[in-house]
């Protein structure tokens, strides 16, 4: 079964703010083998998509590069 971007910029949006791979199936409804291959996946590669994808994750990332002094 495909998950949508915005399922899977939902579950990496959890990962990144430290929720175990369990806590984001539960959260998502993905099966945990699912969540944990997307958290294995290269990141730079996927997290373009994901953040295209997610307007609540483009927040997050605008947030901590304002934090980080980043552009």
């Amino acid at each position: 079964m495909a998950h949508s971007k915005e399922k899977k910029a939902q579950a990496w949006a959890l990962l990144l703010t430290g929720h175990t791979v369990a806590q984001t199936a539960e959260a998502t409804g993905v099966p945990k083998q699912t969540v944990s291959r997307w958290k294995n996946e290269d990141a730079d590669r996927i997290m373009p998509d994901l953040l295209r994808a997610s307007p609540a994750l483009r927040a997050v990332a605008a947030s901590l590069r304002r934090l980080h002094g980043m552009r």
